[in-house]
């Protein structure tokens, strides 16, 4: 295992943005407030009016949580990305251990790596081949949290850290094995209007499809209140 995976990759957190994205009747409204908790209370007077806009695919995309889940959350993001994992270290947790675990929220990941990010797409293809070997998840953590030091032999010491078959991850990464779904994935968000990350898409789980009909689109590393309370609203709609 290399020396990376026994120090930490400092990152400097810095204040949630003022500003939330949420899209209405067709429209982006844009909710300005002086604070966390006015933008919370124009979500709230202003979510009956949110209509359905578009479709989001989540076909064999991987994903926490129940099948059978009242809502799915669709996040499309970025190994280098800033925000993504800012979301991914600090709000991501609580969605998970309050409405993931308790079978309420079905959590789908999507890949949308930027072309300003050079090793986002090496960092996709390796989750999805660890995830050959049942460690997705596991390696989808250790991208995030050493996001500053995705080289090829990083990657590396990241399998053998999780005891994954090297041989068989280095090839899997080495053919591109995963590349079309990775570029299906970012084709996908595109279709559905992501044009940055992290990008958020809520709506009610469809047993029948994998398609879901959105309801609330979040965009941005917004804070667990704003999640907390999209996820309430449709849970009681």
């Amino acid at each position: 295992m290399l020396n990376v995976i026994k120090f930490l990759v400092l990152t400097l957190f810095f204040g949630f943005p003022q500003t939330s994205f949420f899209h209405l009747t067709g429209n982006i409204g844009l909710l300005r407030g002086d604070s966390l908790q006015q933008n919370l209370e124009n979500f709230q007077k202003r979510f009956s009016t949110v209509k359905t806009l578009i479709t989001v695919n989540s076909d064999g995309a991987p994903f926490m949580g129940s099948k059978e889940a009242r809502v799915t959350l669709i996040e499309f993001s970025d190994y280098q990305c800033f925000f993504c994992r800012r979301h991914d270290r600090k709000v991501a947790p609580k969605i998970i251990k309050d409405y993931v675990e308790t079978g309420n929220v079905k959590y789908v990941f999507r890949d949308f790596p930027l072309d300003s990010h050079p090793k986002a797409s090496l960092a996709a293809l390796a989750a999805h081949c660890a995830g050959d070997q049942n460690h997705y998840w596991k390696m989808n953590d250790l991208l995030f949290r050493y996001q500053k030091v995705l080289s090829p032999n990083v990657l590396i010491g990241f399998a053998e850290s999780l005891g994954l078959n090297n041989a068989t991850f280095q090839k899997c990464v080495e053919n591109g094995k995963y590349a079309k779904k990775v570029l299906n994935s970012r084709n996908d968000g595109e279709k559905a209007g992501v044009d940055s990350t992290p990008y958020f898409f809520l709506g009610f789980t469809n047993q029948k499809s994998s398609k879901i009909i959105v309801k609330i689109i979040l965009k941005g590393a917004q804070p667990y209140q704003v999640f907390q309370n999209a996820i309430e609203s449709l849970l009681v709609e």
